[in-house]
């Protein structure tokens, strides 16, 4: 991959045919001294381990954009309540497994006007009700 625009962080990856049939690379290559990569003609020192921005061809305004993101990510304030969907991800089940246990009476959510939340607590404490669950 090689940045077209670094000042857009853009990529794209140049493609090109082979000249050859895979079979027959190495004879190509060796037939054509513009691609000599013979003991003679590489460096005695092995090169020194490439940077993140050299090894990703990343523009240092992407690499700080991610970090950016990143830090954002990790700062953010902990979750307080979950929604259905994002209640039955945290825990590791199906969205109608989740309905059921509270038709049942096992899981109690509580509610903002008509919409149906889940605290932590809650969550923790059904988890830790259930059998199996070392105390």
């Amino acid at each position: 991959m090689k940045v077209d625009r670094p000042h857009e962080g853009a990529f794209s990856v140049h493609r090109q045919k082979l000249k050859c049939k895979w079979e027959d690379v190495e004879r190509y290559l060796a037939e054509r001294p513009e691609f000599d990569d013979s003991p003679s003609t590489r460096a005695e020192e092995p090169p020194a381990e490439p940077t993140a921005l050299e090894l990703y061809n990343l523009s240092q305004e992407t690499y700080r954009r991610i970090l950016r993101h990143e830090l954002e990510l990790a700062l953010q304030a902990p979750k307080l309540a979950y929604t259905y969907r994002q209640a039955a991800e945290a825990v590791g089940i199906s969205e109608g497994l989740l309905r059921g246990q509270v038709r049942e009476g096992w899981l109690n959510p509580v509610y903002i006007a008509s919409k149906p939340i889940f605290t932590v607590d809650e969550l923790k404490r059904w988890l830790a009700s259930l059998p199996g669950h070392p105390d």
